[in-house]
């Protein structure tokens, strides 16, 4: 009996401390308990917004191995001091077409709120992010897509992963592929590349790697057919084969295909043609 005793003595103990480590510690020292709590409260209101503001109550946490953990729980209210929404975090405002919305996260999925205290979505959102007005980046069950501020869908939840590149420019992978698309479900680029990389205002294409080029538009500057591609300040060094040529970034051809090799020096383009460098500056 005596080794219960002392047993439910030290579960006691650490449950008034709030101990956050395995349930028997097994007189290790790395049990970890918290030793003291902050608690402040803020008002914020909200960017070129005066009809609602949010209160946050922020609880900081102080744990015995010196480290700390805060918890923010807001309360999103209307100027005349009406809830519209309590309990949540990552409160974020919008305003369109004249009429005021909020996201936030509660009850472990992001959701979208009207200026009536109104929710808007109802599926379990596990991240959501602003990308042009009205347009909302979502990620549901592990894939991406985007929806309005009504839940209605403008890009399919399909999509494995979804990174901006671009000015309204997307890198979309589906079933393994990249391709390139706008926020409004415009397919610049097919998902039928190994690799898509942004190359300053163009965009590398790889396919079994071979490489080649697009614009921001989509359109394929160069068919991804070489081996080697790089940039050198304003041209484009392509390699075929066992030789190098030159192309602008509109995939104009500056240069046949015939050095074994091309570099930028001081401003001047050279190739290397029978072991010697020579100047193949274009004339443009």
């Amino acid at each position: 009996m005596k080794k219960f005793f002392v047993g439910f003595v030290l579960v006691g103990l650490l449950l008034n401390f709030g101990t956050i480590c395995f349930a028997s510690c097994r007189g290790s020292s790395s049990c970890v308990y918290i030793v003291g709590k902050d608690f402040m409260q803020s008002e914020e209101k909200f960017l070129n917004c005066d009809k609602h503001f949010v209160v946050k109550d922020i609880t900081t946490y102080l744990y015995s191995n010196g480290t700390r953990r805060t918890q923010v729980s807001a309360t999103i209210y209307n100027l005349d001091g009406l809830v519209l929404e309590s309990g949540c975090s990552d409160v974020e405002h919008y305003i369109y077409a004249n009429k005021h919305y909020f996201s936030f996260y509660k009850d472990k999925k992001y959701q979208i709120l009207d200026e009536t205290g109104k929710i808007n979505t109802v599926k379990n959102y596990k991240k959501m992010k602003v990308i042009v007005p009205n347009k909302f980046l979502v990620k549901l069950d592990k894939l991406y897509g985007v929806i309005d501020l009504y839940e209605n869908t403008i890009i399919p939840i399909k999509y494995k992963s979804f990174e901006q590149i671009g000015q309204d420019l997307y890198l979309t992978k589906l079933n393994g592929y990249y391709g390139m698309i706008n926020s409004s479900n415009k397919v610049l680029i097919k998902n039928e590349y190994d690799k898509i990389k942004p190359f300053y205002e163009i965009y590398v294409l790889k396919r079994k790697d071979q490489y080649g080029l697009a614009n921001k538009h989509g359109e394929i500057i160069l068919a991804p057919i070489y081996e080697k591609i790089k940039r050198c300040g304003e041209y484009i060094i392509v390699q075929k084969g066992k030789y190098y040529g030159v192309f602008d970034s509109t995939g104009n051809q500056l240069s046949p295909f015939i050095y074994k090799n091309i570099r930028l020096d001081r401003n001047t383009l050279q190739g290397k043609l029978n072991s010697k460098w020579e100047d193949i500056t274009p004339n443009i």
